[in-house]
């Protein structure tokens, strides 16, 4: 799946915060996954302003990012049961489409 610094910024939107045990590594591996590395940060610029986070969008290049079964599955339930609970921000809905058509 090609992730966009804002989609991975976004991506524990989608994660579940309580689970079994299995579920939550798998969790942990989706953020592991999405991670921005400190020398990434600093070569796009990456800076919390205190009212958000701010980067310089023509250095950051999307990343294809392998999600395995389990951990799609986890998204993809994450965005059912929030779009269920109509808790989807108008922000994460690009993501949140992209995570139901993976």
């Amino acid at each position: 799946m090609k992730l966009s610094i804002k989609e991975r910024l976004q991506i524990q939107e989608f994660i579940p915060e309580t689970g079994g045990i299995a579920r939550l590594i798998n969790a942990k591996g989706i953020i592991a996954k999405a991670l921005i590395s400190s020398d990434e940060a600093n070569e796009i610029g990456l800076t919390d302003t205190g009212k958000g986070v701010v980067w310089d969008n023509s250095k950051a290049k999307e990343i294809d990012i392998s999600f395995n079964e389990s951990e799609i599955r986890i998204l993809k339930e994450e965005v059912k049961r929030k779009d269920e609970q109509e808790a989807i921000s108008m922000d994460a809905i690009d993501l949140a489409i992209k995570i139901q058509k993976a």
